[in-house]
């Protein structure tokens, strides 16, 4: 036939192309800001003088013992990234779930230790 030869993998990598796929979802769903550039939560906003409280946090927050996810381990950030969307949802979780919830105590708890 005439033309060009399909490619038969173009489908499959639109649909699992979130950046070619997903400013059409959002804006269905109803965001305002459909090309935002989502980014794992962190803690760099506290800047390097907060590293160490950080790291007490984090170890007051886990029981650890993967040693890929224990510093110095290729999967560390792994569990600053879940530590800091904890930290950075509490507001939120306390409305969903109320302050006396053990995981929002566990948080709290966490913190004071971590001083």
């Amino acid at each position: 036939g005439g033309g060009p030869p399909k490619n038969s993998n173009a489908e499959g990598y639109v649909a699992s192309t979130p950046g070619m796929n997903a400013p059409g979802g959002l804006a269905l769903a109803g965001y305002t800001n459909c090309h935002m550039q989502p980014v794992p939560f962190n803690f760099d906003c506290l800047g390097m003088e907060a590293y160490e409280t950080v790291q007490r946090l984090v170890g007051a927050l886990f029981v650890n013992d993967v040693p890929e996810l224990k510093k110095g381990g290729k999967l560390h950030a792994v569990l600053n990234i879940c530590a800091a969307r904890l930290i950075g949802s509490l507001v939120d979780l306390v409305a969903d779930v109320g302050y006396n919830h053990p995981i929002v105590q566990k948080i709290i708890s966490a913190a004071q230790e971590a001083k």
